[in-house]
C-alpha cells in the first residue's frame, strides 16, 4: 500500500478577473445599484480546497475515475484508490510506462503499455487485480512489432473501441484484438496523436496532435462515409502547437472542445467554425479540462509550462460561464512540481472531488464547494 504523503490543506476564495469585473460593470450600470447581491447574482461562490499529495514524484499520463475507484497511468505502473485519494495501491508492474487507461465495462479496464522498448495491451476484469496481454495487431501482425496506442475511445453503445498511434487513427469491434485503419497509416513518422474522441449520433470520430510543421493537427473522419477533413486552427492556437484532449459536449453533440498548446477552444458546428474559450499569451499547455455535469456552463482546466526538470506554480483556473471569464486558484506550495497533465472529476452529494495528475508531481484531489 502506497500511503500520500501529507501537505497543508488551505481553503480559497476566488478572485475576480478583469472580464468579470467588465461584466459586474455592466449589470450594475443596467440595474443601478451594484453591491455585494450584484456579484451573487453573477457567480456563485466556489471555494477550493487543495488536499493532500498522492504518489509524489511520479508523471501521471492519464487520471480516470471509475465505478468502483481513480484509476491513474503513470511512468512508473497504473495505480488506484477506493478511498477518495487517501491511499494508492500499485495494480501493475512497477516497470510498466502505461500511456492510457479506459474503463469498458464495470471491473473490466484496458491499458495501453510499454515495457523495454515493446508496446503492447493489457485488460484487467476483476479491477486491476490481475492482467492478460492482448496479442493485437495495432500496428502489425504480432504484438512483438506493435506501434504504440497513446490514447483510447470507448464508445459503448456501438461496442467499438477508438484509438491513436504516431498518425494513425484505428478501431477495434472485438475490444482491442484485430484494428483496422479508420484514417492515417501504420507506423508513420512524427510526435504522435494524443487525443481521440467519437460521437455515435454523428457517427463522427476527431483525433488530433502535432503535424509535421510542428502546426495544432486536428482531423475529422465522417464514418458514414469514410471522408476525412483536417481542421486548421493556427488562426486561434499557436505555432508550434498540440492537440491534447477532445470532448464532444455531452448535451449536444454538434459541440465539441479542444485544448492542447495556447490554450482552449470550442465549436458548435462539429467543428466547422471555432471560438476561443481560454487563450494563454506564454503558451502553455492545456493537457486536458473537465466540464461539470451538474453545471453544463462551468469547466475546469490547469496548464503545464514545458518545464521538465523544475518546480512550477499549480494554477487551477474555474470558469463558471461557458469560458467567456476564468478564475485562478493557486496552490500555495513554491516547490511543488505543479504542472497538470490530466484531470478527472468524482461526484459525492454536494462536492465535487478534481483529481489533477502532475508532470512528476504525483497526484492532488482538490475539493470543490
Amino acid at each position: 500500500m502506497i500511503k500520500k504523503r501529507p501537505t497543508q490543506s488551505l481553503n480559497f476564495k476566488p478572485k475576480l478577473g478583469f472580464l468579470k469585473h467588465m461584466r459586474m460593470l455592466l449589470v450594475c450600470l443596467l440595474l443601478g445599484a451594484c453591491g455585494s447581491d450584484s456579484e451573487e447574482a453573477l457567480f456563485a461562490e466556489i471555494t477550493v480546497e487543495f488536499g493532500d499529495i498522492g504518489l509524489d514524484g511520479l508523471i501521471s499520463n492519464r487520471v480516470l475515475v471509475t465505478s468502483d475507484g481513480v484509476v491513474v497511468a503513470t511512468d512508473k505502473g497504473a495505480y488506484k484508490s477506493i478511498d477518495r485519494g487517501i491511499s494508492w495501491e500499485l495494480m501493475t508492474p512497477e516497470d510498466w510506462y502505461v500511456l492510457d487507461i479506459i474503463e469498458i465495462d464495470t471491473l473490466h479496464l484496458m491499458i495501453s503499455a510499454q515495457l523495454k522498448g515493446s508496446n503492447f495491451l493489457s485488460e484487467s476484469f476483476d479491477g486491476g487485480k490481475t492482467w492478460i496481454q492482448l496479442r493485437a495487431n495495432f500496428g502489425a501482425e504480432n504484438s512483438n512489432h506493435a506501434e504504440q496506442v497513446n490514447r483510447m475511445d470507448w464508445d459503448e453503445l456501438t461496442q467499438t473501441l477508438f484509438a491513436t498511434g504516431i498518425e494513425v487513427l484505428a478501431r477495434s469491434n472485438d475490444r482491442g484484438l484485430i484494428w483496422e485503419v479508420v484514417s492515417g497509416g501504420w507506423n508513420s513518422f512524427g510526435s504522435g496523436m494524443r487525443s481521440v474522441s467519437y460521437s455515435t449520433n454523428q457517427n463522427v470520430a476527431f483525433y488530433g496532435g502535432q503535424g509535421a510543421i510542428e502546426n495544432p493537427l486536428l482531423k475529422r473522419v465522417d464514418l458514414s462515409n469514410n471522408s476525412e477533413s483536417f481542421i486548421d486552427l493556427t488562426d486561434l492556437l499557436p505555432m508550434p502547437s498540440t492537440i491534447e484532449e477532445i470532448q464532444f459536449d455531452e448535451n449536444d453533440d454538434n459541440t465539441l472542445f479542444v485544448s492542447g498548446e495556447g490554450g482552449l477552444i470550442t465549436s458548435s458546428d462539429l467543428g466547422e467554425t471555432w471560438t476561443p474559450l481560454l487563450l494563454d499569451d506564454d503558451s502553455r499547455f492545456f493537457f486536458d479540462f473537465v466540464k461539470d455535469k451538474r453545471f453544463n456552463d462551468h469547466f475546469y482546466t490547469a496548464g503545464w509550462n514545458k518545464v521538465f526538470d523544475e518546480p512550477q506554480p499549480l494554477i487551477l483556473e474555474i470558469s463558471q460561464d461557458n469560458g467567456n471569464s476564468w478564475q485562478q486558484f493557486t496552490h500555495p506550495s513554491q516547490t511543488l512540481f505543479g504542472g497538470v497533465r490530466t484531470m478527472d472529476i468524482l461526484y459525492e452529494g454536494d462536492e465535487a472531488i478534481l483529481f489533477l495528475g502532475l508532470y512528476k508531481g504525483g497526484v492532488i484531489k482538490v475539493l470543490l464547494r
